[in-house]
């Protein structure tokens, strides 16, 4: 009897983990800055992933205080090149996330979960030297 029951639980537990879970996968980007401009850059991509919404959060303010929004005209994640990043000060001494929604096409139109990917970093801005430089919080 309590074979059955523990056979049960872990079908049901390990049938949730992957059953058309619709949160988006969340994968770590990676940054850097060069003049004054932060570079985000995917690790990975589909032939089929696009950028939606792009979000810069201020650690210090507590708040996100810049979007942009492709909703209406997604644009293709291309690892080769940095992503959309919003013009803004960043502060030396500051902490920031970048995150980008994508949306995997192929995924969406069949009805497939998850279909939407979160690219994204957690950085630190510091004077290395007299040069700002973005320095990923995973790697300090």
């Amino acid at each position: 009897m309590y074979k059955i029951i523990i056979i049960s639980l872990f079908l049901m537990i390990t049938g949730c983990i992957h059953a058309n879970d619709p949160r988006p996968v969340y994968v770590n980007a990676g940054v850097s800055m060069n003049e004054n401009k932060i570079c985000v850059k995917s690790p990975d991509t589909s032939d089929d992933e696009y950028i939606v919404y792009v979000r810069i959060f201020d650690f210090q303010e507590q708040r996100t205080t810049q979007r942009l929004d492709f909703s209406q005209e997604p644009i293709k994640l291309d690892i080769n090149h940095c992503l959309p990043v919003p013009d803004y000060e960043y502060k030396t001494n500051g902490k920031y996330t970048y995150s980008a929604t994508t949306i995997l096409r192929n995924k969406q139109s069949k009805g497939i979960e998850p279909h939407k990917r979160l690219v994204a970093v957690t950085f630190f801005v510091k004077d290395i030297n007299g040069d700002k430089q973005a320095v990923d919080v995973l790697n300090r």
